[in-house]
């Protein structure tokens, strides 16, 4: 990497040219393919030697990308891409990644794009209309129209066509059963990134709502190892009121759109604010006394803030 950018005089910050870049360096040049082996061999360890002229990478990340640059010049490399990752997730999830990323950057945006349609070909009609192996194919599809780059994504029609494809799957997903946590999080950042939809996590006056009713409750760890000693043992508590809580967390949109009010609220009364949409008022606790460590939300029209100083 060292020779690479003293050569070209920088290095590219996407992942993708940079692999290809260090490619192309040593492949002009036998001598220095030599002396860079040697190097990562000798000095970085980043080579293990198991016959004379026999290597294997400690780290997957340069065979992956060697495996994704012979994926992205076969004939038919869309529809083998796809069958690949779907068949085994874990062994080529970042070779998919990959050779997207790498065909959008040697002039193949077309071939880029088909291969994520064909990892989400059809439109998600109903949560259970399509294969289970379906789900998990979406958030890696928007990862990958991520790694080629919304600027060329959006350039194109099909390009267009697929996105809003995947936004659907994304939303579609996160609102059913059907992806795991790990998933279901991959999904939403993705999402995020590829531009979400949805008013109810874009604006806080469409916030959506889940009531919570009154009654009985456990809480705590039972026979859990990893529990710590004040999650246990297991109780059985009882709330009297029912209440309601956000579907979702409040969203850097929705508090991006909360704090510039907030704060011209602060300048102009220095305590409260008496439109619609916020109210604030400075040193109430909840039961009414006073304190300087909290701030009650006041009702003003439409909805309620909540300020705390402490980071809970």
């Amino acid at each position: 990497m060292a020779q690479l950018h003293a050569f070209t005089g920088q290095l590219p910050e996407d992942r993708t040219q940079l692999y290809t870049e260090a490619v192309q360096f040593l492949n002009n040049d036998w001598n220095k393919a030599g002396v860079f082996i040697d190097y990562i061999r000798e000095r970085a360890g980043l080579l293990i030697r198991h016959k004379t002229e026999a290597y294997t990478f400690p780290h997957r990340t340069f065979q992956e990308f060697l495996a994704a640059c012979h994926l992205a010049s076969l004939p038919d490399y869309a529809s083998e891409a796809a069958r690949l990752v779907r068949a085994e997730p874990d062994r080529w999830r970042e070779v998919f990644l990959l050779a997207a990323g790498y065909s959008a950057r040697i002039n193949l945006l077309g071939q880029a794009l088909n291969a994520v349609n064909a990892l989400c070909p059809f439109e998600p009609d109903a949560p259970r209309s399509a294969a289970p192996a379906d789900w998990p194919a979406a958030p890696l599809a928007a990862m990958a129209l991520l790694e080629i780059g919304l600027v060329g994504v959006q350039r194109e029609p099909v390009g267009q066509a697929v996105q809003q494809r995947v936004q659907r799957w994304l939303q579609l997903g996160m609102r059913h059963d059907v992806l795991t946590p790990r998933e279901r999080a991959e999904a939403g950042r993705s999402l995020a990134r590829l531009g979400d939809p949805r008013d109810e996590v874009l604006f806080s006056a469409a916030m959506e709502f889940c009531y919570v009713p009154a009654g009985p409750f456990w809480m705590g760890s039972q026979d859990d190892p990893d529990a710590q000693n004040i999650e246990q043992p297991q109780e059985k508590l009882e709330i009297f009121y029912g209440y309601w809580i956000g579907r979702y967390p409040v969203t850097n949109a929705q508090f991006g759109e909360f704090a510039p009010r907030a704060a011209t609220a602060r300048r102009v009364t220095g305590a409260r604010l008496r439109r619609p949409g916020i109210g604030i008022r400075t040193g109430l606790r909840g039961d009414g006394t006073t304190s300087g460590a909290r701030r009650r939300p006041i009702l003003a029209s439409r909805a309620i803030f909540r300020i705390t100083r402490s980071s809970r």
